[in-house]
């Protein structure tokens, strides 16, 4: 339920943020945020960011995926997407999500300023 999962969410969102050695014990309450209120695409994306912290990129990126699916008008999934493909070294998938993110972001924001700058460096790239 809802009510249920939200303090599991919240913790591992707190957690993530606190301290990076504690990212374990934020992705199990991440997991029971699911397991509680799985239509909750924060959730998701939570979970995916904390993947991207312990270089578990796939996972990530399957996290990702599953936040946009549920609500593909959210800008922050598609950030994390992004940062995973780049990590991946697919390129064309990051620029991709990077473009999604600027895009629905509303904000110029640090967020935004990073993704602007990742889109120039992989464009130069190519």
């Amino acid at each position: 339920s809802p009510m249920k999962a939200r303090p599991h969410n919240e913790l591992g969102r707190s957690i993530s943020i606190a301290d990076k050695d504690l990212i374990e014990e934020a992705i199990g309450e991440f997991l029971m945020a699911i397991k509680l209120d799985p239509e909750i695409p924060g959730h998701y994306m939570n979970l995916g960011h904390a993947y991207i912290i312990i270089g578990a990129i796939e996972q990530a990126i399957e996290m990702g995926e599953k936040a946009v699916s549920m609500d593909t008008g959210w800008a922050q999934p598609y950030y994390g997407l992004a940062l995973a493909y780049e990590l991946l070294g697919k390129n064309d998938d990051a620029i991709k999500n990077w473009e999604m993110f600027l895009k629905l972001s509303e904000t110029e924001d640090k967020w935004a300023e990073n993704a602007k700058r990742h889109l120039r460096n992989l464009k130069e790239i190519k």
